[in-house]
């Protein structure tokens, strides 16, 4: 992959998928600074006749190339998506103008959305290198509407040049995995951070499939050249549906003539410990947990790096406590020098295993120019 540091068109063609298109359009890559990539459009713009004819994912022949997956990427991934402060982890409800009045009048907003991602792959030598991501996103619907679910479709096209994608921690499609995806201009980057990560303990269901955590983070450049976090932070859990890229067809209908996705069919892609699950952490919140399942106490004290170095690290309690704590255990730091105009993006996931005695931590962290992989793990 290329240094990142070029500019980088992309082509975003948003639809509907009842036959309209309603624009396409080259924009740099501050068009993902947006949460929702349709801010900008009124729900009822999308409020178009049903029923229209669609092609079964099945008849859809892929023109993924091979590899048609690298570790937690390449093919189809199904889940939820949920957006969050970057200062402090508050989860951020679906804009008003995507959701039903119906719901609007009752308070009852949603906090996620149910999304497809379709990502082809190529390897034009040693490495493999992320061309081309569909992105599906069902609109929130109400009554009758959840037999017939709207939905947009997002298309974003990468360069080997310009998007770099870098992997560390053993083998791919075996955990513990991470991968990053770096997009820099001269005027903002956007860095993406993926952890495959173990499907939910006793779901015998999710265990035939690969899960992970995505989440998307964009730092700006200010007028003095001095950077700031954007204001939205995106988190993605996923599991893969199928190896090859559908390109987003999967969920253009159900294997049927009635011309639209049903919520039925959304549910059983995305799976039970997914979409039943407190995916997000709404309900330890709402009960007064916290949003992490595990005691900051037992955080504290000495890490190690195991990644070859060896370097031993105090961390206190404040070092979690103080950065943005995600749900799925996901902390997000970001620390900048204004007079120098450096900056450090550290993305990690902290991960407890046997009861409890055993701390993990994967970072991938950014800077001004490069980026680094380390795996800490707590010291009893």
């Amino acid at each position: 992959a290329g240094n990142g540091t070029s500019a980088m068109a992309m082509a975003l063609a948003t639809t509907s998928m009842r036959g309209l298109q309603l624009f396409t359009a080259c924009s740099s890559l501050s068009t993902l600074s947006s949460a929702y990539f349709i801010s900008a459009v009124k729900r009822r713009a999308f409020r178009m006749s049903r029923g229209a004819s669609v092609t079964p994912a099945e008849h859809v022949e892929s023109r993924s190339s091979q590899p048609a997956t690298a570790g937690p990427l390449g093919g189809d991934w199904v889940g939820l998506m949920a957006t969050f402060s970057p200062s402090d982890g508050r989860l951020v409800p679906v804009p008003d103008h995507l959701v039903p009045e119906s719901m609007l009048e009752w308070g009852d907003v949603p906090t996620r959305l149910e999304t497809l991602t379709s990502e082809d792959l190529s390897s034009p030598g040693e490495e493999t290198v992320l061309q081309q991501r569909v992105t599906m996103t069902v609109l929130p619907e109400v009554g009758c509407g959840v037999d017939n679910l709207e939905v947009t479709k997002k298309i974003e096209t990468f360069s080997a040049q310009h998007a770099r994608v870098s992997g560390a921690w053993g083998e791919p499609n075996t955990a513990p995995f991470a991968l990053s995806i770096e997009q820099r201009t001269e005027k903002l980057s956007a860095f993406e951070v993926i952890f495959e990560v173990e499907p939910e303990a006793g779901d015998e269901e999710s265990k035939t499939h690969k899960r992970r955590l995505r989440i998307t983070i964009i730092v700006e450049v200010d007028g003095d050249g001095s950077y700031s976090l954007s204001k939205l932070i995106n988190m993605y859990v996923e599991r893969q549906s199928t190896i090859q890229s559908t390109q987003g067809m999967a969920w253009s209908g159900p294997a049927s003539n009635s011309g639209g996705l049903d919520a039925r069919s959304v549910t059983q892609a995305i799976g039970r410990d997914i979409i039943g699950g407190d995916t997000f952490s709404v309900k330890r919140l709402k009960s007064g947990e916290d949003v992490w399942g595990i005691d900051l106490d037992e955080l504290e004290g000495t890490w190690e790096s195991e990644d070859g170095g060896g370097a031993v690290l105090q961390r206190c309690k404040a070092y979690f406590d103080e950065s943005s704590r995600l749900p799925q255990n996901v902390l997000v730091r970001f620390v900048k020098n204004d007079a120098n105009k450096t900056f450090e993006l550290e993305v990690s996931l902290v991960e407890s295993r046997d009861e409890g005695k055993t701390h993990t931590r994967r970072v991938v962290s950014f800077d001004s120019s490069d980026r680094m992989f380390k795996l800490e793990a707590k010291k009893s």
